[in-house]
Formats: structure tokens, C-alpha cells, sequence
């Protein structure tokens, strides 16, 4: 099963290394009709076709023409090589660019932990929805993203996890159940030797509005 990803809504998916957050992220930007993803770890590579590899200019000319343009998947690579300082400023350029697009879209960012305290962050994290924008950002454990992110996202996605401070936020969030729950959940098993999966991951899924759910991922 692949969660339906909802249109100009902030999502969270959290998750430790090897947990299947990856793996849902490509799922849904490769469904999605119009992405554009803010790439901080640098595991998108130059070659994958599926996606356009932009600069800010391209960004801002699209923008123009979007009307004429009903799909697109960008990718921006941030320059992490550089530094948190760096990172912030190539941050604010692209958000600012990508909010003047008109349609509904969503801007994926992974591990977003990096950029999730800064202000602007913060102000497009409360009005993208007004904007017709889907922030959706993925990040190891819930606790590294700010209250400002867990209280706006209308969707998010917890995968099996043991530790302690993201536990103890789950619990805050959702309460004692949900964390019970997020310990038992069943983890991603992955043969990396034969490339195969011998056991798929469930999480489980908090949509305001509706009650928790636990899903299993494949």
C-alpha cells in the first residue's frame, strides 16, 4: 500500500536509516504531477532522468510559464558542502521562487531538520496551504522538527523507531497508545546482498481529521 499523498498539505514522514521513508518519498514524487525537491543530503544524482535539475533562474522562468507547463519534477541541489549558512540562503531563494506558482504542487524535503527552525520555514509551514503548496519533509526522528511543523502538518507518517526522545514527542503528540504502537510496529528488512525485501515496513498514519492507522508499506 502507498498512503495517498494530499494535495497542498504539509506532510511529515519521519523514520530512522533504512526505514522506508525513502522509499515513500520516491513513491510520491514520482506520482505527483508537479514537484519541485530541495535536495540537502546529495543522494539524488546528476543522471536520474526522471527529474529536471534546476537553478534558481530556472525556477523563476518556469514560474512565468507554468500555465503551459501541467507537469513537472525538478530537483534543486543544495549546496551542503558549504554549510548550514549556505544551505539557509539557497533555501529562502527557492522557497520564494516556488511560491509564486499558482497551481497546487508539493516541495519535498528530506531530511528537513536542516531548515525546519529557520523563519521562513516557519511562515510558509502556516500559510502554504493558502498558497496551494504541499511541504512535504522527512527527518529521523520527530523531535528535530519544530512544534510550528508537527502542529501543521495535516498528515504524518511514523515508521518503527526505539528512541527515547522521539518516543517520549509521539507520545506528547498522540499519546501513550501511539507510542506504544510506533514500537511495534514491523521494521523495514532489507537483503542488500540479492537486493530484495524479506520483510515490508508498516507505519503508522495520524491525518487530522481521522484516527490513527497503521498501514503496511509495499
Amino acid at each position: 500500500m502507498i498512503p495517498q499523498l494530499p494535495e497542498a498539505q504539509n506532510v511529515l514522514v519521519v523514520g530512522p536509516v533504512a526505514s522506508g521513508k525513502s522509499w515513500l518519498l520516491e513513491k510520491w514524487f514520482t506520482i505527483a504531477p508537479r514537484v519541485l525537491i530541495f535536495d540537502v543530503t546529495g543522494e539524488i544524482g546528476d543522471g536520474d532522468g526522471r527529474l529536471r535539475h534546476v537553478g534558481i533562474h530556472d525556477i523563476k522562468v518556469l514560474a512565468e510559464h507554468e500555465r503551459f507547463t501541467p507537469r513537472y519534477k525538478m530537483v534543486f541541489h543544495a549546496g551542503a558542502e558549504f554549510g548550514d549558512e549556505v544551505i539557509e540562503h539557497q533555501f529562502r531563494d527557492v522557497l520564494k521562487a516556488f511560491w509564486d506558482y499558482s497551481a497546487p504542487r508539493h516541495f519535498f524535503i528530506d531530511e528537513v531538520q536542516t531548515i525546519s527552525r529557520m523563519p521562513a520555514t516557519d511562515t510558509a509551514l502556516r500559510f502554504a496551504r493558502k498558497r496551494l503548496l504541499g511541504i512535504v519533509g522527512a527527518t529521523q526522528r520527530l523531535v528535530d522538527v519544530t512544534t510550528t511543523y508537527r502542529d501543521n502538518a495535516r498528515m504524518v507518517v511514523l515508521f518503527h523507531t526505539q528512541e527515547g526522545n522521539s518516543l517520549d514527542c509521539i507520545r506528547d503528540s498522540w499519546g501513550s497508545d501511539a507510542r506504544d504502537t510506533v514500537t511495534e510496529l514491523k521494521p523495514l528488512i532489507y537483503d542488500d546482498v540479492n537486493k530484495r525485501v524479506i520483510q515490508k515496513p508498516q507505519a503508522l498514519i495520524f491525518r487530522r481529521g481521522y484516527p490513527l492507522e497503521t498501514v503496511e508499506l509495499g
